[in-house]
């Protein structure tokens, strides 16, 4: 990972989907795990990802150039996950 964010804890980024729906849509965000949001840029977006038990996988090289990124990667995680 490139770059430092004010309060980074560690060197690990991590992908987000949230704000999903049942057509498709998402948002994506990539960050990092800050310890608070005190010295954090306001230009960057903050999102609180609430403690408990989590999947974490890598992307799949296939997905990369998916026109249904969104959905296929909602596909990969809940088979990974189970």
């Amino acid at each position: 990972m490139r770059g430092h964010v004010p309060g980074q804890i560690g060197r690990v980024a991590y992908g987000v989907l949230y704000n999903s729906d049942d057509a498709g849509n998402a948002d994506y965000m990539t960050g990092v795990e800050v310890a608070d949001f005190s010295n954090v840029p306001v230009a960057f977006t903050r999102l609180r990802v609430a403690a408990q038990l989590r999947c974490v996988h890598p992307p799949p090289a296939h997905l990369r150039d998916s026109p249904h990124l969104v959905h296929d990667l909602e596909q990969v995680a809940a088979a990974a996950c189970k």
